[in-house]
């Protein structure tokens, strides 16, 4: 089942995630694109799930999803 409704707590769980990857990722030459640049470069709807979008130092590009079960974002976050 894909969250319908999204608290304060499911926004800050996205990220936190979107931050890890770009902070995992950085170091070795990947530039981050936040969800808000990715949507306006693409044309894309602001009800998008995409999260971001990664550029490689070759160019190529892509997307960031992150599709989470209630039952994964429940034991992802502290209560």
């Amino acid at each position: 089942m894909i969250i319908s409704k999204r608290s304060s707590k499911d926004k800050m769980m996205f990220t936190l995630y979107t931050n890890k990857i770009y902070a995992g990722l950085s170091e070795y030459g990947f530039y981050f694109f936040d969800s808000r640049k990715w949507k306006l470069k693409y044309d894309l709807n602001r009800n998008s799930m995409i999260r971001g979008g990664l550029c490689t130092e070759d160019g190529s590009e892509y997307s960031i999803y992150m599709l989470f079960i209630e039952e994964e974002v429940s034991v992802g976050l502290p209560r």
